[in-house]
């Protein structure tokens, strides 16, 4: 099976193929990535497109780096967003059938998951996703998989999420401009803990992954395996430059930005006493030491800050102080010398920098925590194939005749719209 995923985000619009072998029980054996395109975001603030033909232009760019030398491929794709305009809430439905028992088949869990879609919610807005979170049958007995079951009753508990319904269909319509098929979207943070988190991390209590973004910090709260709370705060590694900007009385965001990923660290006391960093950059035209420490303080205040609004969040889920939590962070900003004993502090619970895994041969590139969204978005198509049968099947609406290559299509678009730029 072949997938392709494309990640949308403030500060990259990234692009993966991959290719999914399985095994004998339609298992995936093996995810590779074959091909990949990355390119630095335009157009995107907080998650969300405000400039439509500079978007267009930043997906071109990563289309032409996937492309490479491909003459072949296909224009479908399955997108992975964030921002502030998404929400989501849990819902359960439910199939009965006669007195007689019925085997359980790809069409009745597909019955339920669009019972989900009745869930009430602002006109707005519309559904982007649904994730099964638990399967009963017969009221009583828990499935993971209920597929090939007997059962009278068949009942889902899952997450449903959910975007403004104008924003999204502007973004589908300038994919769709570029030759661009959607087939379905996911939530960024969502996507990302199925590439940092197994399973079994996933059951563990309470499981929070944290992606420190560019201009959000995207949060996903699991509760013994259950996606309970998906959201996104508008604070992120954008603030924390712009605080040193003003703090430090930098000449501008850029050099901002270069001290923060040369010399930045999260917490002052990893840092030695006598510890000076020259700074040039200044308004005044002058140069300057000043302590390293300074600018610790200064992103230590705005990290404390994200994650006391996470630990609001989480709260609502977790019973006690003792109730076991793991916490995994990924993003641009999780890079930042220290996070994570600023997040220790704030949330009293181990935490972890995310390390994406189940890749065969995954490119150096890629293993950088800021892809782990575009990577999970794999695995959360994978393991919504597996309900309905395996990773070899092929849904109706999925079903397409030969068309003549994306790729190929978009070269003169490519040309036309760089031209006019």
């Amino acid at each position: 099976m072949k997938l392709n995923v494309m990640n949308i985000g403030s500060n990259f619009i990234s692009c993966v193929s991959a290719d999914i072998q399985p095994d004998e029980r339609g298992e995936p054996s093996s995810i590779r990535i074959t091909s990949y395109g990355i390119s630095n975001s335009e157009g995107v603030t907080e998650g969300y497109m405000t400039a439509r033909e500079k978007f267009k232009h930043s997906v071109l760019e990563a289309l032409k780096k996937l492309a490479g030398d491909q003459s072949e491929s296909v224009n479908d794709f399955y997108i992975s967003i964030t921002g502030t305009h998404i929400k989501g809430k849990e819902q359960a439905v439910q199939r009965a059938w006669s007195s007689e028992m019925h085997v359980i088949s790809p069409e009745d869990i597909e019955k339920v998951m669009e019972s989900s879609r009745s869930i009430s919610i602002s006109p707005d807005y519309i559904i982007i996703s649904i994730h099964p979170n638990e399967f009963q049958i017969d009221d009583h007995t828990e499935a993971y998989n209920p597929l090939g079951m007997k059962a009278r009753k068949l009942e889902m508990k899952s997450y449903v999420m959910y975007s403004e319904s104008s924003r999204l269909e502007n973004l589908r319509s300038a994919l769709v401009e570029l030759g661009i098929t959607p087939r379905g979207f996911f939530y960024q943070p969502v996507a990302a803990g199925y590439a940092v988190m197994s399973p079994s991390d996933l059951n563990f209590g309470i499981s929070v992954l944290i992606d420190v973004g560019h201009s959000t910090t995207d949060f996903a709260i699991w509760k013994s395996g259950s996606l309970v709370r998906a959201g996104s705060i508008p604070i992120a590694g954008m603030h924390i430059t712009k605080d040193i900007m003003v703090g430090l009385n930098i000449k501008n965001f850029r050099a901002a930005e270069r001290l923060k990923l040369t010399h930045g660290i999260a917490h002052e006391d990893l840092v030695e006493e006598n510890d000076l960093i020259k700074i040039s950059e200044l308004k005044s035209g002058k140069t300057a030491e000043i302590p390293r420490k300074v600018l610790a303080r200064i992103i230590y205040a705005r990290l404390y800050e994200i994650f006391y609004h996470v630990k609001n969040e989480i709260n609502g889920y977790r019973d006690k102080e003792s109730t076991p939590m793991n916490v995994v962070l990924v993003g641009g900003s999780a890079n930042i010398e220290g996070i994570e004993k600023v997040a220790h502090e704030v949330l009293n619970s181990p935490v972890s920098i995310g390390e994406v895994t189940g890749f065969a041969n995954l490119p150096q590139e890629l293993k950088w925590t800021s892809f782990a969204s575009t990577l999970g978005t794999v695995k959360l198509v994978i393991r919504n194939r597996m309900l309905f049968g395996g990773i070899s099947v092929e849904k109706k609406e999925e079903k397409t005749n030969k068309v003549k290559s994306f790729f190929s299509k978009v070269k003169d678009s490519v040309k036309q719209f760089l031209d006019e730029v």
